[in-house]
């Protein structure tokens, strides 16, 4: 098992800041895309340390591209439903805390058992979702629907 610190450092200063912060956000899932699968190659080719495998990967790069630091694993409710947010909360959620993993997730009238999701959240995340929420327009942010 690879040091997940030292992966990312080392990423991070073959890569730069910002190319590899653009590699954070797009995430491993279930395979490199074709851009990440090269500068991933010409990484282990100058770091043969660190050739690891995917889920490993996954897992040192799961991390806040906004904030930085590690992502927690949280449980997000299941809205049995539709909810409906708002285009600019919705907007403003991804650009500034885009992890914090607090609303949830609407099944849209699919049926589902389940009342929870597995998720990762950002606790810098969570603290700008707090400040925004307290500072909203009363017209914004997340809005259950009237049943």
């Amino acid at each position: 098992m690879v040091d997940h610190v030292a992966l990312r450092s080392a990423l991070r200063e073959f890569l730069g800041k910002e190319l590899f912060m653009e590699v954070v956000r797009h995430g491993c899932g279930n395979r490199l895309l074709f851009w990440q699968e090269k500068d991933w190659a010409r990484f282990i080719a100058a770091n043969p340390l660190f050739d690891v495998s995917l889920s490993e990967l996954t897992g040192a790069l799961r991390i806040c591209f906004i904030h930085g630091g590690e992502l927690l694993p949280c449980e997000i409710e299941i809205f049995h439903g539709c909810l409906d947010y708002s285009s600019q909360y919705t907007r403003d959620r991804s650009q500034q805390f885009p992890y914090a993993a607090q609303d949830p997730i609407s099944t849209e009238g699919r049926r589902t058992d389940a009342v929870s999701l597995h998720s990762w959240y950002c606790p810098g995340c969570r603290s700008a979702r707090a400040a925004y929420l307290a500072n909203r327009p009363r017209d914004m942010g997340p809005r259950r629907p009237l049943i």
